[in-house]
């Protein structure tokens, strides 16, 4: 009988040890889980704010002035091998239905004006609050961008600009912030959850370009380089809450945070139609290594 007691005691012991080595081992996870998704995200967000938009390589005069809208998109391929990888020791990576990329839209307003010196400012303003669904996640996105440029004419105007394409080197700051919350659903057989990931982010990044364009009668293609330093962090919440299992997990909450600290190189172009005077109408897209981003738009530019 005192056998039996004692593998009784063994076995309710054993049993126990298992579901608090599980439970403990959830904090450390989630927290592992938000540091990957704040480095996502970080880096997303730098990039949108200085991807769009692209626009021809002329520069105002003095007194020059230029009104447009834009509506721009940006696309950031998601770190699926890292996040596979994570050192989980009770969450399963398979559980999450992470996207394998993240894309940013963004409606921008921005205007420009002639300085001296053969320069002009410029400055931008967007703002865009969305959901998007992706089979079981839902994610509610709301993000806000604006920036400052200077730009420089290296090349065009007066007698050279006759045969020669405009050139214009610019240095800008964009910023970019928000916060995105996604829910989701996580059940690996033996733990069933939902889970919420919280970010909030202030990134940004300061990019130099170079842009060269030739107007040929109405229709003015253009073509350009650059280098984005992207700078700012993303912090992120997991909570994970326990829904149908019974491991005691209950409701366990990390937070973590990333930079983004990554240098962006860059090469874009498109094509621009003046179809009325002053009235033109903007198609254009840039490409980095594991980024893309596109815009369309209409601006109304004088001198």
């Amino acid at each position: 009988m005192k056998i039996i007691k004692i593998a009784l005691i063994s076995i309710v012991c054993s049993f126990f040890g298992q579901v608090w080595a599980d439970t403990s081992d959830i904090g450390p996870d989630a927290e592992k889980l938000a540091q990957w998704f704040s480095q996502e995200v970080a880096h997303a967000t730098a990039f949108n704010a200085a991807a769009n938009p692209q626009l021809p390589g002329e520069v105002h005069s003095l007194l020059g002035v230029e009104v447009g809208l834009s509506a721009g998109v940006s696309s950031t391929k998601v770190d699926k091998d890292g996040f596979n990888n994570l050192p989980l020791e009770e969450l399963e990576t398979s559980g999450f239905d992470m996207p394998s990329d993240l894309m940013v839209g963004m409606p921008i307003v921005h205007g420009k004006v002639g300085l001296l010196w053969d320069l002009d400012l410029g400055i931008k303003y967007g703002r865009l609050s969305w959901d998007d669904t992706n089979k079981d996640a839902k994610s509610e996105i709301e993000n806000t961008v604006w920036g400052v440029e200077i730009r420089r004419r290296l090349m065009g105007e007066g007698a050279t600009g006759v045969v020669l394409p405009d050139v214009a080197l610019s240095l800008a700051y964009d910023q970019s912030t928000g916060d995105v919350t996604r829910t989701e659903h996580y059940n690996d057989g033996s733990l069933d959850a939902n889970t919420t990931l919280k970010s909030e982010w202030q990134t940004g990044a300061v990019t130099a370009r170079v842009v060269a364009s030739k107007q040929l009668l109405i229709f003015t293609p253009y073509i350009g380089a650059g280098y984005s330093r992207l700078m700012g962090d993303a912090d992120t919440t997991m909570d994970v809450n326990e829904d149908g299992s019974s491991l005691g997990v209950g409701n366990v909450s990390s937070k973590s945070s990333a930079k983004a600290d990554d240098d962006v190189f860059q090469i874009l172009g498109g094509c621009e139609f003046t179809f009325f005077p002053m009235i033109k109408i903007n198609v254009g897209g840039l490409y980095a290594d594991k980024d893309w981003a596109a815009t369309a738009g209409l601006r109304f530019s004088f001198r």
